[in-house]
């Protein structure tokens, strides 16, 4: 997903649709391309998700939670759990001045739930 975000061109693509509402490198423009970013990556996890809950988990019989249940915390998640762990970085970002650019960059790191981000 960050190669067809980075060389696929889809930071570039994401960046020209919102470069026709925000103004270009602005804050407005960085924070709608985190933000499509993060929802275009949560839409592409979530069949992968399912099939990881209801089917290996299942066969291995760890999986304890219902259909109910994992859209309960699937809610849960998309109400406040995704932006408590970005909101630090990127507000650092924002307070720093940082371009579009640098924020997706930023958020790109911390989707790939890389350890050591600092998000």
């Amino acid at each position: 997903m960050v190669l067809a975000f980075t060389l696929g061109g889809g930071l570039e693509a994401i960046s020209a649709g919102w470069a026709r509402v925000f103004e270009s490198g602005g804050h407005a423009h960085g924070i709608a391309m985190i933000f499509s970013v993060v929802v275009i990556g949560s839409i592409v996890d979530l069949p992968f998700g399912i099939y990881r809950t209801f089917v290996v988990e299942q066969r291995f019989g760890f999986n304890r939670m219902t259909a109910a249940l994992f859209i309960a915390d699937l809610a849960k998640h998309t109400g406040g759990g995704s932006s408590d762990r970005h909101s630090p970085a990127l507000w650092r970002s924002l307070a720093d001045g940082a371009n579009g650019r640098q924020l997706v960059a930023v958020c790109v790191a911390c989707m790939g739930r890389v350890p050591t981000c600092c998000c």
